[in-house]
C-alpha cells in the first residue's frame, strides 16, 4: 500500500511538472516579455546555437581566405580579403553566416522595455545612472549587435561593400554605447579603404583611435596600424608605408604572417628605389623559412634589386644554378626575367631582350609573369621607337594582363594608341607595296607571285617539320630589323614577329578560321558584318588570284590607294604628336604627306601642325615661320590662316562651340518632353551657327526621331539612313540602325504607347548588368517598400534588358496616383546618390505599356511618353 502511494505521488508530480515546464519554456521563449528569465534564455540560445553557427561560418571563410595563394609579382595586399577571387571562394560560408545572424536577430532580439522598478534606497548617482541606462537600452540581447557585425563582415567578404557599410553604420548608431562600436568603426574604415574612398577610411580610423575605449583595447592596436599602412599604400605613399610597417613586423607573432609582411616591406623598398634596403629585406624573408614560392620569389627579387653597381656575377651564378634545379622547372620564366633585369642594368639590351623572350616562352601556366615579360619587351622597343614591335608586345601584354595590375589603364591606353599607329603605318606600307607591284609589267608580276606561292608552300612544309620535331625556326633576329622583301605579304620582320608571338601565346595550332575559339561550331555561321563582299574574295594564298585581288590596276583603284596612304600618313602624324608625344616622328609623317601629296586636302592642316610642332615643342622658330608663310600664301582663305592672323579667332571658335552645345541641350530636352517642333527648329539653327559642327550627327539623329514621333516615318527613315552613311563611327549609329530595323519590321508607331491611369502599375529602373549595382538597388527597394508602403505587398524582380543591361521591376501598385507617389518619394530620398545618373533610367509604367516595352525595348521612346503623361 505504501509503495503504491509513492508511485501515485511521483506520477502526480510528473504530470504536474509537464504543464509547468511547458509554461516556463513558453514564457522564456517569447520576446514580447523582458525579464531576467527571457533575457537569460535568449542570450544563451543566441550564443550557443544560432550565433555559434554564424561565427563558425565566418571563421571557415577567413581560413579559406588565408589559404589563397599570393601573386608575388605585384605588391602584396595588406588584407587578402580584397583579392578578386575571395567572393567565389567563400560564397557558401558567408551566405550561411548571414542567414544565421539574420535568424538570431529575428528570433532572439528583445527590444521591449523591462518593467521599471524604483531605485533602491542608498543607491549612488553612478548606480542610478547605470540603472537608467539599462532601461534606455535599444536592445536587451547581448548578441544581436554581434549578429549585425557578422552580417556586415560577411557582405564585406562578398565584396558587397555598400551593403556591409549599412550594417556597420547601424551598429554605430544603435549600439553607440557598447564596446562593439570599435569594431564598427574599424570595419567602416576598412570597407571604405577597399572602395578606394580613402578620406572616409581615414576619418573612421581616427574616430576609432580617439574613442575612450581604444587605449585599453590593445587587440585593436595592431589591426589599426595595419589598416593605416593599407591606406598609405593605396595613396601610393610607399616610403611612409614602409616606415609604418617596420614596427608592425616586429610585433607580429605568427611566423607566416610576419614573413608575408616582411616580403611586402621589401616590395615597398623596391617601389621607392631603395634597392640596398630591398635586398636586405628579401634576404630576411629567406631566413624566415617561408613557403617555397615566397622564398623562391624573394631570391628572384634579390636579383632584381641589383642596382647596377658592383659585380653581378654572383647573382647570375645563383640564378643559373636555380635554372638547372628540377624543382624550378615551372619557375624558369621568373628566373629568365630576373636575368634579363640584371642585363638591363649593365646595360646589355640585346642580352636582356633574349632573356625576356625566353621568359615569355617558358610562361606556360603563369599568366602574370608572361604579362610582365611581354611588357618589358614592349617598353624596350617603345624606348627604341620601334613602334611596330612595341605594339605587338603591348598587344601580347594586354591579352594576359590582370586588370588589377596597378598600371593596367596606362598600359591599355598605350597599347590602344600603338595599335592605331601601327595600323596606319602598315596601311602606308601595304598601299606602297600594292602600287609598286601593280606598276610592274604583267610578266614580272606573275613571276613574283609564282615565287611567293612557292615560298608559301615551302614554309608550310617547314612548319610541318617543326611541329614534328619540336624545333622553333621563327625566333626574331634582333640584329636585323630590315625587310628583305618588297611585297607586303612577305615582310620578314613582320612575319617573324607575328609567328613568334602567335606560338608563344597559343602554341602550335593549325591555321584555320576562329582558331582562338574553343567551340568553333558556335561561330561557324556567324561572321562580322562588313561592307566588303567577302563571297567574291579568294582566301587561298596558293592561288595567283589571292595576290591579284587587291592590286590597284585601274585609275579609280589607284586614286583610292593614294587616298588611303595620305590619310594614314596624317593619322600617324597626329598619333605621334598627340598620343605618343614623339614630335620628331610626327614632323616626319606630316612632311612625308606634303612631299607625296602637296595638293591633298590634308596638306594645309599638315602645314599648320608642322608650324605648331616647331613653335611649341621642337623650339625651331625659323622653321615654324617657314610653315606660317606657306599657309598665308598658299591657303589665305583657310581657317588656319585666320587663326594665324586673327588673335581672337580661337575665342570666337570656342563661343561657337558653346552655342552649338547649348542648342543641342535645348533640342534634347525638347525631345524628351515631346516638343518636336522645337527639336527641328534648334537643329536648323545649329546649321546656321556652324554648318558641319561636331554635333551634326546627333542633331540629325534627334531630328529624325522627332519626325518619326510626329508621324513622318519616311523623313525619319531618310534621316537615319543619312546618319549611318555619313557618320559610320558615331556613337548614335547603333541606335539609328536598331530604329531602322524596327521601321522595316513594321512595328514602329508614334502612338505605340497608350495612356491608362487605372489598373496595375510598375516601377522600373534600367541599369548596367552589374551584380553589385543590382544587389544594392534591390536591397534598397526592398527596404523602401517596407518603410514607405508597409501595407502593400510589393515584389522586386529583375530580368535582362537590351545592350547588356538589366531591368529591376517593383510590382503591386494600383493606378497612376499610387505609382506617382512611389516614384516621387523615391526621387526625393535620392536612394541612388552614389550611382551616376547617366548609368540608369527609371520610371513608372502601366502593365499594358510594360508589355509593349519588353517587345520594343527602346527606353528613350518610353521616357518621352512617361514625362508627358505623369506628374513628376
Amino acid at each position: 500500500m505504501k509503495i503504491y502511494q509513492i508511485v501515485l505521488k511521483k506520477k502526480y508530480l510528473y504530470l504536474t511538472a509537464i504543464p509547468l515546464f511547458i509554461s516556463v519554456m513558453w514564457f522564456a521563449c517569447t520576446t514580447e516579455k523582458n525579464t531576467s528569465v527571457t533575457r537569460t534564455y535568449h542570450n544563451t540560445t543566441a550564443r550557443f546555437n544560432v550565433g555559434f553557427n554564424g561565427f563558425e561560418s565566418l571563421k571557415e571563410a577567413e581560413l579559406k581566405i588565408d589559404e589563397l595563394p599570393d601573386n608575388y609579382t605585384i605588391l602584396l595586399p595588406i588584407f587578402k580579403s580584397e583579392k578578386e577571387e575571395v567572393p567565389a571562394a567563400v560564397g557558401a560560408d558567408t551566405e550561411r553566416a548571414i542567414q544565421k545572424a539574420a535568424k538570431l536577430i529575428d528570433r532572439h532580439s528583445i527590444t521591449v522595455k523591462p518593467k521599471r522598478k524604483d531605485p533602491k534606497p542608498g543607491m549612488t548617482a553612478e548606480e542610478r545612472q547605470k540603472l537608467e541606462d539599462f532601461y534606455n537600452k535599444p536592445e536587451y540581447n547581448n548578441w544581436v549587435d554581434d549578429a549585425y557585425l557578422i552580417i556586415g563582415k560577411a557582405h564585406y567578404l562578398q565584396h558587397d561593400y555598400r551593403t556591409g557599410i549599412k550594417s556597420f553604420l547601424l551598429i554605430l548608431n544603435k549600439f553607440r554605447k557598447e564596446d562593439v562600436r570599435l569594431d564598427a568603426m574599424y570595419w567602416l574604415a576598412r570597407t571604405y579603404a577597399s572602395l578606394g574612398e580613402l578620406n572616409d577610411a581615414e576619418n573612421y580610423l581616427n574616430m576609432m583611435r580617439e574613442d575612450k575605449l581604444y587605449p585599453d583595447n590593445k587587440k585593436y592596436h595592431n589591426q589599426t596600424a595595419l589598416l593605416a599602412v593599407d591606406i598609405l599604400i593605396k595613396q601610393k605613399k610607399y616610403s611612409e608605408a614602409a616606415v609604418a610597417l617596420e614596427p608592425i613586423i616586429k610585433k607580429t607573432k605568427k611566423r607566416k604572417q610576419r614573413a608575408r609582411l616582411q616580403y611586402l616591406l621589401a616590395q615597398l623598398y623596391q617601389q621607392t628605389n631603395q634597392n640596398s634596403k630591398a635586398l636586405t629585406a628579401f634576404q630576411e624573408v629567406v631566413k624566415m623559412n617561408p613557403p617555397y614560392e615566397m622564398a623562391f620569389s624573394a631570391k628572384i627579387n634579390m636579383a632584381k634589386s641589383y642596382s647596377g653597381n658592383g659585380d653581378p656575377e654572383k647573382l647570375v651564378k645563383t640564378l643559373t644554378k636555380m635554372l638547372n634545379d628540377d624543382k624550378n622547372t615551372d619557375f624558369q620564366d621568373q628566373i629568365y626575367y630576373a636575368l634579363a633585369d640584371i642585363e638591363m642594368k649593365k646595360p646589355d639590351t640585346l642580352s636582356a631582350k633574349a632573356n625576356y623572350l625566353k621568359s615569355t616562352e617558358k610562361s606556360v601556366n603563369n599568366q602574370n609573369q608572361k604579362a610582365i615579360s611581354c611588357l618589358a619587351l614592349a617598353d624596350i622597343y617603345f624606348a627604341e621607337r620601334n613602334y611596330i614591335s612595341a605594339g605587338a608586345y603591348y598587344d601580347s601584354t594586354m591579352s594576359v594582363l590582370d586588370k588589377k595590375h596597378p598600371d593596367y589603364q596606362e598600359i591599355s591606353t598605350k597599347a590602344r594608341n600603338l595599335s592605331e599607329l601601327v595600323s596606319n603605318i602598315k596601311t602606308v606600307q601595304r598601299e606602297d607595296s600594292l602600287r609598286r607591284v601593280a606598276n610592274m609589267p604583267e610578266t614580272e608580276r606573275m613571276i613574283l607571285i609564282e615565287q611567293l606561292i612557292a615560298k608559301v608552300k615551302a614554309d608550310e612544309a617547314a612548319e610541318n617539320v617543326t611541329q614534328t620535331t619540336g624545333r622553333d625556326e621563327f625566333s626574331p633576329d634582333f640584329n636585323n630589323n630590315t625587310s628583305k622583301g618588297n611585297w607586303y605579304f612577305y615582310n620578314e620582320q613582320s612575319l617573324a614577329i607575328g609567328r613568334n608571338e602567335f606560338k608563344k601565346l597559343w602554341g602550335n595550332r593549325k591555321y584555320e578560321e576562329h582558331w582562338r575559339r574553343k567551340n568553333k561550331a558556335i561561330v561557324a555561321n556567324v561572321e562580322e558584318n562588313t561592307d566588303v563582299d567577302t563571297t567574291k574574295r579568294v582566301s587561298d594564298n596558293k592561288k595567283p588570284e589571292f595576290y591579284l585581288q587587291d592590286l590597284p590596276l585601274n585609275d579609280t583603284l589607284l586614286e583610292q590607294s593614294h587616298q588611303k596612304t595620305a590619310k594614314a600618313l596624317f593619322a600617324a602624324g597626329t598619333i605621334y604628336e598627340q598620343k605618343m608625344h614623339d614630335y620628331p616622328k610626327a614632323s616626319e609623317s606630316y612632311q612625308e604627306l606634303l612631299r607625296r601629296y602637296p595638293e591633298h586636302s590634308l596638306a594645309v592642316e599638315s602645314l599648320f601642325n608642322l608650324y605648331m610642332l616647331n613653335y611649341k615643342y621642337l623650339n625651331n622658330k625659323s622653321e615654324a615661320e617657314k610653315y606660317r608663310q606657306r599657309i598665308l600664301s598658299e591657303y589665305p582663305k583657310s581657317k588656319y590662316a585666320a587663326i594665324l592672323t586673327d588673335p581672337d579667332y580661337m575665342k570666337k571658335l570656342d563661343e561657337t562651340r558653346l552655342k552649338i552645345e547649348q542648342l543641342y541641350a535645348e533640342a534634347y530636352q525638347a525631345y524628351q518632353v515631346g516638343n518636336y517642333d522645337i527639336v527641328i527648329a534648334k537643329s536648323e539653327e545649329s546649321v546656321r551657327v556652324f554648318e558641319g559642327n561636331a554635333l551634326t550627327s546627333k542633331f540629325l539623329y534627334l531630328t529624325s526621331m522627332a519626325q518619326g514621333s510626329r508621324g513622318n516615318i519616311a523623313e525619319m527613315k531618310s534621316g537615319l539612313e543619312t546618319v549611318i552613311k555619313n557618320f559610320p563611327d558615331d556613337e548614335v549609329v547603333p541606335k539609328a540602325k536598331k530604329t531602322l530595323e524596327v521601321i522595316k519590321s513594321g512595328k514602329y508607331d508614334p502612338d505605340y504607347y497608350s495612356f491608362d491611369g487605372s489598373g496595375d502599375h510598375y516601377y522600373e529602373i534600367i541599369v548596367p548588368d552589374s551584380t553589385v549595382i543590382i544587389n544594392k538597388i534591390k536591397f534598397s527597394l526592398a527596404s523602401y517598400n517596407i518603410r514607405v508602403f508597409p501595407d502593400k505587398k510589393l515584389s522586386v524582380t529583375n530580368t535582362p534588358y537590351e545592350d547588356k543591361k538589366m531591368q529591376i521591376i517593383v510590382q503591386g501598385m494600383s493606378g497612376k496616383a499610387e505609382a506617382e507617389k512611389f516614384f516621387n518619394q523615391l526621387v526625393a530620398e535620392n536612394l541612388w546618390n552614389d550611382i551616376p545618373t547617366e548609368m540608369y533610367s527609371h520610371f513608372v509604367i502601366s502593365k499594358a505599356n510594360y508589355e509593349k516595352l519588353q517587345k520594343l525595348q527602346q527606353t528613350e521612346k518610353y521616357l518621352s511618353f512617361f514625362i508627358k503623361h505623369y506628374s513628376l
